[in-house]
């Protein structure tokens, strides 16, 4: 709220300065001299929009903040570490087994394929569905991920097509401000 109220005095004095108008301050507010009613109006719309973008962002990166943990995943004798997103449109479900199905980003599917080519009896196929498309995808076996916690036994880790970038800055739709997530886990996984 100070960061904010700072701000907007800020954006105030500036286009005081910019519109060279002669502004004082009184004990019952800023009086702007002789400034039009439409640059006023002006002014009062951008110091909104701005408050409303502001107000947006921190939102978002607490809600993201919020749902992003960190993973380890045990195969064999390997163990991972991943930063996972808690993805609440994840429902995939192993088919044979009905464990949840983890979706691995792009770049961490390769990392974790070239550690399991010796381990083919660990690979499988899951099918999905999303909107509009529908297929298989391919999936490892894990004997657990552990997340905040809690161990999942018998999980799948699934090929995504993409990485999971974040969004707030304009990377990606995810809506998050970080440098990306390896994972998008169900909730299933952290509940």
């Amino acid at each position: 709220f100070i960061l904010v109220t700072y701000f907007m005095g800020g954006i105030v004095m500036g286009i005081l300065l910019v519109t060279q108008q002669q502004g004082m301050y009184t004990a019952v507010g800023i009086y702007t001299g002789d400034m039009k009613a439409a640059a006023l109006a002006l002014f009062i719309c951008l110091g909104y929009m701005t408050m409303k973008q502001i107000i947006k962002t921190v939102r978002n990166r607490k809600l993201y903040t919020e749902h992003t943990y960190e993973a380890e995943i045990v195969i064999g004798e390997h163990i991972i570490k991943a930063s996972a997103f808690f993805d609440t449109g994840n429902r995939l479900k192993d088919p044979l087994t009905g464990k949840p199905v983890a979706v691995a980003s792009e770049r961490f599917w390769n990392r974790l394929a070239e550690e399991m080519l010796q381990e083919t009896a660990r690979f499988a196929l899951v099918p999905y569905e999303a909107v509009g498309t529908k297929g298989l995808m391919y999936a490892v076996r894990t004997d657990h991920i552990e997340i905040a916690g809690k161990k999942s036994r018998g999980c799948l880790i699934a090929r995504g097509e993409r990485e999971f970038m974040a969004g707030a800055d304009g990377t990606d739709n995810t809506g998050c401000v970080s440098n990306g997530y390896d994972l998008l886990i169900s909730g299933e996984m952290v509940e």
